[in-house]
């Protein structure tokens, strides 16, 4: 798959600030299922890929609102995947949340350095605070 990205005239249209579209990245189904359905029921649309790879191709072909990815993950790692969107000409101002297992500053440093607009360590009570961070970038 090359890096150019869809064909805007016969790509879908943006959906509403409450039907957001969001790319969700992560190689553990159990957290990726999770988070998806909690998102669900907060009435956005969630695509899902395995690692940072599988979401570079999907970002080429279709358009999102707001991408979550995992940090560490295999193929392509998160850092690496935001980096290379907000080196991208049409999608660098798509925001990007990073979320870790990991939570000593150089990691949080890591992913700013990365282009992240935002950083969460991965627990249960991460949820609201990420709900909150999605409204605020997404409109």
């Amino acid at each position: 798959m090359t890096d150019q990205l869809y064909n805007s005239t016969s790509s879908k249209p943006r959906l509403t600030n409450q039907h957001s579209r969001i790319l969700l990245v992560d190689d553990s189904v159990l957290n990726c299922t999770l988070l998806r359905r909690y998102l669900e029921k907060q009435g956005y649309e969630v695509l899902c890929a395995a690692d940072g790879r599988e979401a570079w191709e999907l970002l080429m072909l279709e358009p999102v609102d707001l991408i979550i990815t995992d940090a560490m993950m295999p193929e392509m790692d998160g850092y690496e995947l935001t980096q290379k969107i907000k080196d991208h000409p049409v999608i660098k101002d798509n925001p990007v949340i990073l979320t870790s297992g990991l939570e000593s500053p150089d990691d949080c440093q890591h992913a700013y350095e990365a282009g992240a607009d935002a950083y969460f360590k991965k627990t249960s009570s991460m949820f609201d605070g990420l709900l909150t961070t999605i409204h605020q970038l997404v409109g």
